[in-house]
């Protein structure tokens, strides 16, 4: 795989909503590992097709949580238009929230029983991916039916068949493929890369994708429930993947239809120290509580009980290495 060397463009800060918590905003304890974006410390780096330009993009964090200040870095092989850098920018600054103001949810429920340790170890965290529509879906495909090392595996040999490798602010990054590329792709040459039968999945999402280009932006301004319809005309997305869509990559913080028998585990054990509880009784008991701000609610608690669980296995795995010593 040949490497594309990229050149600064341009450089300029932006100021969040305050309070922002950049490195809990970016890098959630649940995310989902992989070689088209690096996270380090504070620095974000990123490669994406933009207008048919491939374009690398830093965002570090220079500010602190209720002074929040980020400074984004666009780079490119060829010079760009001043106005294509500004939609560029004006798109990090929806996918990373920064206009979205959660201080009325913060204030409201800092000292709230459930949530009050998940908001003091995550404050300012907000919904954010660094993936487009169609890669959040592209990911979620491969994400079915089986485990993390799996499909960790599986998007590596995808990126390294059709990403392009970029190098830009002393990182080297795979770009994500776009719709039209595996548009072009045949069901075999999929299956060569051991993806199974998400690669019928992976050609139909991605033909739809590229006869409907537009389909992120528009989706932007629709409603929740026009939203929430027009999500699962999509091959492949349904109730409970629109869910997980409308929050982390339309940052709607008010929908929650929908809670997967995994989940409801957890949260059952979160509010009420019961095994399980049905949909309806937690969606009704979460609706109650935190009214509007119910999805963002449900959030820092889900990213903190998966901080727990991480921080346990850590734990554990140090505890077993020095027994290992030991005898």
């Amino acid at each position: 795989m040949n490497t594309t060397v990229l050149s600064l463009r341009k450089t300029m800060n932006i100021k969040p909503q305050k309070p922002y918590n950049f490195r809990f905003t970016i890098l959630k304890p649940s995310h989902f590992p992989a070689n088209d974006v690096i996270f380090d410390h504070d620095n974000l780096w990123k490669a994406m097709i933009f207008n048919e330009q491939l374009v690398g993009v830093q965002i570090k964090s220079i500010g602190k949580f209720e002074n929040p200040q980020l400074c984004i870095s666009i780079y490119s092989a060829n010079e760009m238009e001043k106005s294509i850098i500004e939609k560029i920018v004006s798109e990090w600054r929806f996918r990373c929230g920064v206009d979205m103001n959660i201080s009325e949810f913060i204030n409201c429920f800092e000292q709230d029983t459930h949530l009050q340790s998940s908001i003091h170890a995550f404050r300012g965290m907000r919904p954010c991916t660094t993936a487009s529509l169609y890669e959040y879906i592209m990911i979620g495909i491969l994400l079915q039916n089986t485990n993390i090392t799996r499909t960790i595996s599986m998007m590596d040999g995808l990126l390294r068949a059709f990403g392009t490798r970029v190098r830009f602010a002393g990182k080297e990054v795979i770009s994500f493929w776009t719709p039209e590329t595996m548009y072009n792709t045949t069901e075999e040459q999929l299956r060569k890369l051991k993806v199974g039968y998400r690669s019928k999945t992976i050609i139909r999402v991605s033909d739809y994708f590229y006869k409907n280009p537009e389909t992120e932006q528009k989706m932007r301004n629709l409603t929740n429930d026009d939203l929430m319809k027009g999500l699962q005309k999509i091959y492949g997305v349904g109730p409970a993947t629109a869910g997980y869509i409308s929050f982390d990559v339309f940052h709607r913080l008010n929908i929650l239809n929908h809670i997967s028998p995994w989940e409801r585990r957890i949260y059952a054990k979160i509010l009420f120290d019961e095994d399980d509880a049905t949909q309806e009784q937690l969606i009704k008991y979460i609706e109650k509580r935190w009214g509007e701000w119910k999805m963002l609610a449900a959030h820092y608690l889900f990213e903190f009980w998966h901080m727990q669980q991480r921080t346990r296995e850590q734990l554990l795995e140090k505890k077993s290495k020095v027994e290992k010593k030991d005898v």
